[in-house]
């Protein structure tokens, strides 16, 4: 008995197989028609396939006889896929996605009923059905980029973020349409691909989008070019921004359920102290014995002011441009320096951080006070900090001083630290001579670690805070510093 070109054995179960002609397979997305007959005797199989070949050879007949009708159904004459008499019409979509899934549905016929050739013909016609007809793929009520762009909609209304803010989200959530599709469905985000998702992010280059190299990549794309990946802390800030965004989108009955919620990002374990460096006095002494402080060779007044200000209080360098003169005056008859928020454009980076810091008195005996006096007339402390339009740099009055400050450093072979780093410095000079750390927090403005402190506790007496600042000495490394004039 010869055997069919259509069968073929495997783990002693008999296979049906058909190749797609070349003019089908286009449409039917695959060159080849592969089903389990559900047999290992070879008689039976056989019979299945001769009859199988005869069905399957019509449905090819069929599907080039097709006419379109207007809605982009597929209408075959005078018959339908399944059978001959159901009056039904099938889309492409859906003969595609059947005839794909054949290989990877198990759907289990008894096929073998012991010569009963009836009985076979209708298992292999339910065979055919179950392969040949699946139901279109469900509607997508909401897709990913509506979702999206709903969430963005709320927070402009809400005014809740602010510009840099918003941008961020905006921009963490275009990686995540740009991964899954702005169609996808985000409902369809479940553990695993919120955890593909992660892992692609910690793959990517940093600063992918100004690369030429990698114009025209995907993610996937990227992600497998071996390249040093971007920081476990910015995939963090990613993950938690989609993590609010489906929070809000669970609430907004848009997902059930929000994946990315606590999703852990594997971070270089390192101690703390060692990740934050702080200046060292060689470095110190080289960028305070340059022009700006031994000939008074400058643009502007805070390339004398802010590095000063930033070693003698600790202040983040925003909360340092942004003073205004007013924020400079005396308490019980102690010049000091109030840090708020309440002046036009200043902004604080949190509730503790508004406190009130001494002014040292090295920083008198340059000139301060005099600086303060000259520049009564106007409202800010430091000039040259606004953008072009006159306004407050989205990113606050340090933008342009964070740009001059890194690239005047390098100039000198200072590397490894920025303008924030002299808050490290402060933090370790206050910790390596012991002061009582409450009075540390209230110079830094940290939150206080314990309860009773941050919930009883009153702010912290100027003189003491007076006392915690001369605890800083730094004549030795400013040595060359000419005072101001």
């Amino acid at each position: 008995m010869a055997i069919s070109t259509n069968l073929a054995l495997r783990n002693n179960t008999y296979y049906f197989r058909k190749r797609i002609p070349s003019d089908l397979i286009n449409l039917l997305k695959k060159k080849e028609f592969t089903v389990s007959l559900k047999t290992s005797k070879l008689s039976t199989a056989l019979v299945m396939t001769d009859k199988l070949l005869t069905k399957v050879e019509n449905q090819f007949k069929r599907l080039r006889s097709h006419k379109m009708s207007k809605g982009g159904v597929y209408v075959y004459e005078g018959t339908a896929v399944l059978n001959e008499d159901n009056g039904k019409t099938v889309s492409i979509p859906s003969i595609r996605q059947s005839v794909t899934a054949s290989d990877g549905t198990k759907t289990e016929f008894v096929i073998d009923h012991n010569g009963d050739v009836e009985a076979e013909r209708e298992s292999m016609l339910q065979l055919i059905r179950a392969n040949m007809s699946k139901p279109p793929a469900p509607v997508i009520k909401h897709t990913l980029k509506h979702v999206v762009d709903e969430y963005i909609k709320s927070k402009q209304a809400s005014g809740s973020l602010n510009e840099k803010s918003l941008e961020s989200y905006i921009n963490s959530l275009k990686l995540l349409i740009e991964y899954f599709s702005a169609d996808f469905d985000p409902s369809e985000i479940k553990l695993i691909k919120a955890e593909d998702f992660r892992n692609i992010l910690m793959k990517l280059p940093p600063n992918r989008n100004k690369a030429k190299a990698l114009k025209g990549l995907s993610l996937q794309e990227m992600s497998e070019l071996g390249l040093e990946p971007q920081s476990a802390t910015t995939v963090k800030g990613c993950v938690e921004r989609c993590s609010t965004f489906f929070d809000w989108a669970v609430k907004a009955d848009f997902v059930d359920k929000n994946y990315f919620h606590k999703m852990n990002i594997p971070m270089k374990k390192k101690k703390e102290s060692a990740s934050r460096e702080r200046w060292i006095d060689k470095d110190l002494k080289t960028l305070f014995s340059t022009d700006i402080y031994t000939k008074h060779e400058m643009e502007h007044s805070y390339y004398y002011w802010l590095p000063l200000l930033g070693l003698y209080t600790g202040a983040r360098i925003n909360e340092l441009a942004q003073l205004q003169t007013s924020d400079v005056k005396k308490i019980d008859d102690i010049l000091c320096i109030f840090i708020s928020a309440d002046g036009d454009g200043q902004k604080l980076k949190n509730a503790n951080s508004e406190r009130i810091i001494p002014v040292h008195q090295h920083l008198i005996d340059l000139g301060f006070i005099d600086y303060v006096q000259n520049r009564s007339k106007e409202i800010r402390l430091f000039a040259g900090l606004l953008n072009n339009k006159g306004e407050v740099p989205r990113d606050g009055f340090s933008t342009k001083v964070s740009k001059w400050f890194n690239k005047y450093i390098k100039r000198f072979g200072i590397n490894n630290v920025v303008f924030h780093s002299f808050r490290h410095t402060v933090a370790d000079e206050f910790k390596q001579k012991q002061v009582p750390e409450t009075q540390a927090m209230g110079i830094l403005g940290h939150k206080s670690q314990s309860i009773t402190y941050a919930r009883y506790g009153k702010d912290l007496n100027v003189k003491i805070q007076k006392e915690t600042i001369d605890y800083l000495d730094f004549i030795a490394v400013l040595e060359n510093v000419k005072k101001w004039e």
